[in-house]
């Protein structure tokens, strides 16, 4: 029934066409998910930000026996199910309603594709790991019954780990394709969503990648993982205790230093030794604490682990204490878990609908009644509790036993059907109404005995109905893909473009043009935001360990052996920070050196990023480390120092060390989460970005450049007058100026390749006054 002849029913008859109000019937808004060139940017933890995402998912599944066999808990028993076409229950032609499905049924569980539907349901389940799942899909034309068809040929897998990013449409921002990228050839393709299968589990608004299954466990397996390796030495320690030795009076210092380097070496072995000089006592230091108190730690991280996915209950009776529940309450974790089994495989059945249905229109025609991809329960109880549930069933009469009924039974068991001989005999014999009566409980009065016979009478009724219609129908799904067809819109268009920041304050050039500026603004932006939190949150953890080091040395002290003791701090650990700002520098190069590879057109993967440029890189993260660590110590100090000297009345030192600590904290988050990080971040993108840009420029040979300072809302006198110049690559000014030539500045440069003709280069150099006041990084 169409729309408006369900409109006609509704109103009596009458055929009057319903009219949506003009203000109704469009958008307004948008879904707001934080997507930038085809990045989704929803994820505050940088470390599990895509594309990073899919390596830190990939070590947990591999890496952890919990989370590998949470995820197996997941898979199978959907893997496990039975999976079947039902035919159109609606249909006017049910000879025909029954020939499609039995033709879809073939094409995609028969045996029709190339690769099996429990090949496709394992790698389809991969969304549950990294979030996504993609396919491309491939069809064919073949033969079915003597006439020429189409088939879906197969889901070709593309892997998350190869996916690059999710182009968007310039003027809506919806996802329109998926970028694989070939590490082969250096190549891009984009996948269109009419050509894509792409399962997003946890989806929300556009967000393509979706929430993987494993992120809610991320925190509870970086502290299991840390913890496996504490104890790991804390048993190796425990079995072998720390070696000491008592050395006579005069022993040299050369004998000193190899006896202590011997005790440092002992190690368990089978053949474990060593030999001292004469009159050195060797004794073991037995350690007092015990490595395995560290079991509860990490079976609670195991129990949380489960517990992120619904799956506690595969801890009950494995757990040392009595975290993992009673078996009583495991049967309602079973309940949930099963239940959120049942979405996904309906989810997966509903995605896989919607090329049932282009299948179905291309075949049989648009009118043509669709089957529906079905699966069958899913169970993951015993058959114990099975044969338990159904026998309280026929004791209260619910089940009426007939030969549908006993064939649904014998294949839970995995026992065969009935014979059809032994069917046909059963049919021979004379048919009874004979009902066992209810024996009557003396609780019930006689009128409530006859409405629960009443009660159960309707009941079975029902269950006979169901059983032989072979359970319910669902509604057809729409499909949502355009089936014909996209069209990438050119990026590059001239005249005043729109981006995010509002209007450009001049038209592109024609160098602009030729390059996606709205992409190198939007991944600028993101890129800087994703550093600056990347900085703050490893500053953090140097802080953290400032804080701890403070409690440790200053608990008991007098005020004024506290105040020398905080004079004195200083950072020890700052490796993780250097390394997160060296990580951050390259990957920003790299894009950049991707981009020009882009714009140029010129064959050839980019090259890795050279090694003067990581040598640089890591020398800044040096110099920033120790400028920047230095501040937050001196930031720590000075608060602490203030509140020592101004002490609470009374004699309560350890209150007053305590206050210092807590001023050293508010003191350490405001400089943490001030401007100084936030400026760091924003110069190191920019120099990154056009240092990448840069090195792949002179790899691929250009002639000259455009300055282009497009991108800045509040342009300086400086940058205003370099805007749109154009350099030759021989002018000495060429490595000279280059952005970014102060703070805030997003100034770029757009190289100008040697196979471009009719170029006229106008640079001028800048006047020196100008240069003097706002090009602070010109050298």
């Amino acid at each position: 029934m169409g729309v408006k002849d369900a409109w006609k029913a509704l109103r009596g008859g009458k055929a009057e066409t319903p009219v949506v109000p003009r203000k109704m019937s469009g958008e307004i808004g948008y879904t707001g998910n934080l997507i930038f060139s085809g990045l989704p940017m929803d994820e505050y933890n940088p470390d599990l930000a895509f594309p990073q995402s899919v390596q830190v998912y990939d070590q947990m599944r591999r890496s952890d026996g919990q989370v590998a066999g949470v995820l197996n808990a997941m898979k199978l028993p959907i893997r496990s199910a039975k999976w079947y076409v039902e035919p159109d229950d609606d249909a006017k032609d049910k000879g025909l309603a029954e020939k499609i499905a039995e033709f879809v049924e073939w094409n995609l569980l028969g045996g029709g594709m190339k690769f099996s539907w429990d090949d496709h349901l394992r790698e389809a389940l991969l969304m549950l790991d990294f979030g996504f799942s993609m396919f491309e899909k491939v069809f064919r034309f073949d033969e079915y019954e003597g006439k020429p068809v189409i088939v879906l040929d197969k889901y070709a897998p593309r892997v998350a780990p190869s996916i690059w990013r999710f182009p968007q449409d310039e003027k809506t921002g919806a996802i329109i394709a998926v970028q694989q990228l070939n590490v082969y050839t250096g190549e891009f393709y984009d996948i269109p969503l009419s050509k894509s299968r792409l399962y997003t589990y946890q989806r929300e608004g556009d967000n393509p990648i979706g929430i993987s299954a494993l992120r809610a466990a991320y925190k509870h397996w970086y502290i299991k993982d840390a913890l496996y390796r504490i104890v790991a030495v804390g048993v190796e320690k425990g079995l072998i205790g720390t070696p000491y030795a008592t050395l006579p009076k005069g022993t040299s210092d050369t004998d000193r230093t190899r006896i202590l380097e011997t005790l440092t070496a002992m190690r368990v072995a089978e053949e474990a030794g060593a030999t001292f000089p004469e009159g050195v006592t060797v004794s073991i230091l037995e350690g007092k604490s015990n490595a395995v108190n560290a079991m509860p730690f990490i079976e609670h991280m195991d129990t949380q682990i489960a517990r992120s996915m619904l799956a506690q209950f595969i801890n009950l009776g494995t757990m040392s204490s009595a975290s993992g529940g009673s078996y009583a309450l495991g049967n309602t974790m079973v309940g949930m878990f099963v239940m959120g089994l049942e979405a996904i495989a309906g989810y997966i059945a509903g995605e896989v609908q919607k090329d049932i249905e282009q299948l179905v229109e291309w075949n049989f025609g648009k009118d043509a009644p669709v089957p529906i991809l079905k699966h069958g329960s899913i169970n993951i109880d015993s058959v114990t509790d099975r044969m338990t549930a159904i026998a309280a069933l026929g004791s209260g009469h619910l089940l009426n036993p007939d030969e549908s009924l006993e064939n649904a039974l014998r294949g839970m068991m995995g026992i065969p059907p009935i014979p059809e001989a032994a069917l046909a005999n059963q049919r021979s014999l004379p048919q009874t109404n004979y009902v066992p009566p209810i024996v009557p409980d003396t609780r019930l009065t006689p009128a409530q005995i006859r409405q629960i016979q009443q009660q159960q009478q309707t009941i079975g009724e029902s269950t006979k109905g169901l059983l032989a219609q072979g359970g319910g129908t669902q509604g057809k799904q729409q499909m949502s893909d355009d089936e014909s067809g996209l069209t990438f819109a050119d990026t590059s268009q001239g005249g005043t473009a729109q981006t995010q920041n509002g209007t450009y304050s001049r038209p592109l050039t024609q160098y602009e043009q030729q390059v996606d500026v709205k992409a190198i603004e939007a991944y600028w932006i993101a890129a800087e935001g994703a550093m600056l939190i990347e900085l703050r949150h490893q500053m953090h953890k140097v802080a953290d360990g400032v804080y701890k080091h403070m409690e440790q040395v200053l608990t008991g002290l007098t005020l004024q052996s506290a105040m020398k003791k905080v004079a004195t701090l200083k950072v020890s650990d700052v490796a993780a920070y250097e390394d997160a700002i060296v990580t951050q520098l390259e990957r920003v190069a790299e894009h950049g050196m991707r981009t020009v590879a882009k714009e140029l057109t010129r064959p050839g993967v980019p090259k890795e990023l050279p090694k003067d440029i990581k040598a640089a890189f890591e020398a800044k993260a040096k110099t920033l480390t120790s400028i920047q660590t230095g501040k937050l110590v001196n930031a720590v100090q000075l608060a602490a120092l203030q509140s020592l000297e101004r002490p609470m009345a009374g004699d309560n030192v350890n209150g007053d060390i305590r206050r210092a600590i807590a001023a050293a904290k508010e003191a350490g988050t405001q400089y943490i989460e001030g401007n100084d990080l936030k400026l760091s971040a924003n110069v190191s993108v920019g120099e990154a970005l056009n240092i990448g840009r840069g090195s792949e420029a002179r790899d691929k040979g250009v002639q000259g450049a455009q300055w282009s300072a497009l991108l800045d809302n509040k342009t300086c006198p400086l940058c205003a007058s370099l805007d749109g110049k154009t350099i030759s690559v021989d002018n000495p000014d060429f490595d000279v100026f280059r952005p970014p030539l102060h703070f805030n500045c997003r100034c770029f440069l757009i190289y100008i390749g040697s196979d471009q003709t009719h170029v006229k280069f106008n640079w001028t150099t800048p006047d020196p006054t100008l240069v003097k006041h706002y090009g602070g990084f010109v050298s």
